[in-house]
């Protein structure tokens, strides 16, 4: 494994570009030409692509798999015991609503098939959790949209010319549709279906649902892009117009289910009278909702788990509690320490860092937020890369850049990684950041 960790791989590639800065701000500008084509978007616009891979060696791989393992055994054993235990379920605050998707006992018996799990990482010793998205999650496309691109860069020629490297990348799309078809034929014993990738509309990634519908139609699945809203009940079966549906990708958080409930009863009804295979189901919320990381921590739930597993929370988990008007003190005198968030949403809405605030601010903010479903996080301190940026006139700059890296993990196996950089406290698609695409460096 030598020369093969992250720094030596990026120090190497720097190198590179630092020897001829102008031919590679030519090949940069090239790049970005490609990406601004490309359905690699954001809320319509090209995602922020730099000159730089993030570069995974065999090593970091390995340390991806073993977190994607760890973490889908504690999911499994967390959900069965949330699904079994009445006295253990009383103790998460849901709603009704949200109850009665939970409670349910679905088709599919995998309680979390696909999931996107954000770590701080730098090394198998040194990583830890940011939060747990599994329904809805996304940015596939943004990777593997720009990842063939990054193959090509000049830089990247002379990298493998000059060390031997062999260069690839996570392919994101085939590999769920694989994973989705073998979760479909484990629970029904069929392979043919017809397939519903469905949302509410104005949440969706469009680019990212019409990739995997051909992703899909390419392996033979018939499949419709479908606004959940827009789903009626008929003999047993849901549909959607003519086109009847019997399995759905769910890419619809369960909060906006809970949102649009009346809007979507015919879908409700549906899953809850098995008219259709979910991938996911709605329990992957236990899991998602970010009240879990309290729950690690508590006396009752050291029952469900092995020794290795709550040696890993220990280390990995950041301290989480409810922000409440018990603990609001604590949080206003340490505010440094501490994040706060909302216990579901998503891309860092609502979130606010102590640190980025006077003692005045963040006390207006904490009386805003203090018992309205918050929580306040131990604030972990992202680990930096240097990483090269180009300004418009072709300047080179390495900066010292804040990374958080994305697990994908599909059917319990972990399948890529989705890192963006930032220099804020927040390294989300409501602050500015840039896009990490995940590269494979292979010793040859």
């Amino acid at each position: 494994m030598k020369n093969m960790d992250y720094n030596t791989i990026g120090k190497r590639y720097i190198d590179i570009v630092k020897e001829d800065p102008e031919k590679y701000y030519e090949d940069y500008k090239k790049l970005l030409a490609k990406v601004a084509k490309s359905t690699a978007k954001y809320k319509g616009e090209p995602v922020p692509a730099i000159y730089q891979p993030f570069f995974v060696s065999e090593e970091d791989e390995e340390t991806f798999k073993y977190i994607s393992d760890m973490m889908m055994r504690i999911s499994d054993k967390i959900t069965k015991a949330y699904v079994a235990i009445s006295a253990f379920r009383n103790t998460f605050d849901f709603d009704n609503k949200m109850k009665q998707l939970l409670i349910h006992k679905p088709l599919l018996a995998t309680f979390v098939p696909i999931c996107r799990y954000d770590i701080f990482y730098k090394s198998r010793d040194e990583f830890k959790f940011c939060e747990l998205n599994t329904d809805g999650s996304s940015a596939m496309n943004e990777d593997n949209e720009v990842a063939p691109f990054m193959l090509e860069l000049e830089a990247m020629k002379e990298m493998e010319k000059r060390y031997g490297y062999e260069f690839s990348y996570y392919e994101l799309f085939d590999s769920w549709v694989d994973e989705f078809k073998e979760l479909y034929k484990e629970t029904t014993g069929k392979e043919d279906f017809n397939l519903a990738i469905v949302d509410i509309m104005e949440s969706a990634s469009h680019e990212e649902f019409e990739k995997f519908k051909k992703a899909f139609e390419k392996k033979g699945i018939k499949t419709i892009i479908c606004d959940v809203r827009d789903i009626k009940r008929k003999d047993g079966h849901i549909y959607a117009g003519d086109f009847r549906i019997d399995a759905v990708y769910r890419r619809l958080v369960t909060f906006e289910a809970v949102q649009h409930w009346d809007e979507i009863q015919e879908f409700i009804d549906g899953y809850l009278n098995d008219e259709f295979v979910m991938i996911g189901s709605f329990k992957s919320q236990v899991m998602h909702d970010k009240r879990i990381f309290i729950k690690l921590f508590e006396d009752r739930v050291k029952k469900f788990l092995s020794k290795d597993e709550l040696e890993f929370i220990e280390k990995h988990i950041p301290y989480t509690a409810m922000l409440t008007s018990e603990t609001f003190d604590e949080v206003l005198k340490n505010k440094d320490k501490y994040i706060i968030k909302p216990v579901d949403n998503n891309a860092s809405k609502g979130v606010y860092v102590g640190k980025d605030h006077s003692k005045k601010e963040f006390e207006a903010i904490l009386k805003k937020f203090v018992g309205t479903g918050y929580i306040y996080q131990e604030y972990i301190e992202p680990y930096k890369r240097d990483v090269i940026l180009f300004d418009e006139k072709g300047n080179l700059e390495v900066k010292k850049l804040k990374s958080i890296v994305g697990l994908f993990i599909y059917n319990k196996k972990f399948k890529g990684l989705y890192t963006r950089y930032g220099e804020e406290n927040i390294i989300s698609s409501l602050h500015q950041y840039y896009l990490g695409v995940n590269i494979k460096a292979k010793e040859s």
